[in-house]
Order: C-alpha cells, then structure tokens, then sequence
C-alpha cells in the first residue's frame, strides 16, 4: 500500500533537448522497423492511416492520434496500403525525459495518445514551428527547440495516454492489465499536489484537475492503493501540520487554522478532534503537560 505521508521529493529539471525532428508523407506500407531506440520518440498523425506494434500489440491510428516509442523497447509502424498515414515526429532525451514520461503515465502498455480537437490546431502550430526551425546547434536555437517541446509534452500530458484504446477487445484487457505503474503515477501527483497546495482551498475536483483524471476515478484509485480517500489524505495532512504549529508555536488556534487550509476555526476544531480525539486547545495543554 502506498504511504502518501514519505518524504515527498521532487524531480529537478536538468536536462530535455530535441534529438531530431521531421515529417514525412508516407507512401504505401512505408515501414519502420521493429527496431529498438535509445531515446524517447513521439509520432502525430495528421491523416490517413497506418499501424503501430508494441508490446505484441497492435494500434490502429488515424488523424489526430500519435505514438511514444520508449527507449529500448522493441517497435514498429507501418502505413496503410490504400490510405497511407502523414505523420510528424520529434525525438528527444536528457536527464529528465523518463521522468516526464513516466508521470505523464506512458509506457510500453500505454503508448497511444490522441490530441483533443480544442488543442490540435495549437499543437500542430507548435509541431510544425519546431520542425522548421535551423537545425543548427547553436544556444539560443536549442532553448527556442526545449521550449516548443515542452509546449507540445505539456498538451501531450493535458490530453494524457489513452487508457482504453478501441481495438481487439483481448489487446485492451492486456493494456488494462499492467497500468499499475501509471496508477501510482497519478497517486504520486496527487500527493504531490496535496503537500504544495494544503494551504490553499482545495478541492478533489482541483486535485483530479491537475491529475488529468476523473475525480471519481481518483477517489477510486486511492481507496484500493492507499486505504484513503484523497480528502482523507488532505485532513491527515493539515492536521498532522497543525499539531506540529500547535506544539511549536505561540500562534493561536485561529492563526493555526488559516495556517492549514481552514478559514472556518469551528470546522477545523471538529476535524482535528475528529482525528486526534481531543480538540486543539486540550492537545496543546496535555503536550505542555509532557
């Protein structure tokens, strides 16, 4: 079971460079591969059609789809013989791609994507800026190339990896089967975003915004892998601060309350002894009786 209260630790951005870009109008059956790669590579389909394999699945993909091939996993696409596909790729690297991929939630049983239609024309724009610029090495080119990728990985995430993909209903079993990781992911960033936002009013419906997930789903996913829900969690957290303010400090049970998330004392008093069994003025007299 996961444990939502470990140290909570951030991955810094050290390093995300484009390796190579392009596009292509594929002709009939234009393959590539199977092949394995050693760096991450997006495919964005603007028409026709084609095949991806991974993972001893096969994807069907059409306009507005796209494909992550992760490193080291063992691919191939191929275009359809009567409507071939047109796609755009980039390929990228650096210390903090399989971070970013990782919590965006890809892998090898979640690789297909599909951008919705109120991004696609933004994410297009983006794709073809990067695709046409010099592709010379020099400084300010390379920001001006992480910057437009991180743009298309930020609408990547927004429209997140595609959980049930309409193909053989066998193949997404198999997908649905092994997205435990990708489960976690989405807990991780949840917690993530408890521990940086307890302050503030949050809801479930901003937590499961962030997630890109349903809130419903969230509260789901966190009952089975952390024996919570998300509120839970959040109480937990503030009350667990707030003990800490209440021993440490000379602030008011008022001044504590704010402190944590709660603008309403009487309902932060009925939480905390709620949790603790006893209310914050009996807990701060008893810990100085210690």
């Amino acid at each position: 079971m996961i444990n939502p209260f470990e140290n909570n630790k951030n991955d810094r951005f050290d390093s995300l460079e484009v390796f190579y870009s392009n596009t292509c109008v594929c002709s009939s059956l234009h393959s590539s591969g199977p092949a394995m790669r050693d760096h991450y590579l997006f495919h964005y389909i603007h028409n026709g059609k084609g095949i991806f394999k991974v993972n001893g699945i096969n994807y069907t993909l059409t306009e507005g789809y796209g494909f992550i091939i992760i490193p080291g996993e063992l691919a191939y696409y191929q275009a359809d013989e009567c409507d071939p596909w047109n796609y755009s790729w980039v390929a990228f690297h650096g210390t903090y791609a399989e971070s970013c991929i990782d919590k965006i939630g890809f892998s090898s049983q979640l690789p297909v994507f599909k951008i919705n239609e109120e991004y696609k024309s933004s994410f297009e724009s983006i794709l073809s800026d990067l695709i046409t610029l010099d592709h010379s090495n020099k400084l300010y080119l390379n920001l001006k190339k992480t910057g437009y990728l991180c743009e298309l990985l930020s609408i990547i995430a927004l429209c997140g990896p595609l959980y049930e993909f309409n193909g053989d209903k066998k193949e997404t079993k198999t997908a649905k089967k092994n997205y435990t990781s990708n489960i976690d992911n989405h807990i991780n960033q949840a917690v993530d975003y408890i521990y940086k936002n307890y302050t503030r009013q949050i809801t479930i419906k901003d937590i499961a915004e962030y997630v890109h997930i349903d809130k419903h789903y969230l509260s789901e996913i966190f009952r089975k892998k952390v024996g919570k829900s998300p509120h839970n969690v959040l109480e937990s957290l503030r009350i667990r601060i707030a003990c800490e303010l209440l021993k440490s400090s000379t602030l008011s049970v008022g001044d504590v309350s704010r402190s944590v998330g709660y603008s309403d004392q009487l309902q932060f008093s009925r939480i905390f002894k709620k949790i603790i069994k006893m209310n914050p003025t009996e807990f701060r007299s008893n810990f100085k009786l210690l």
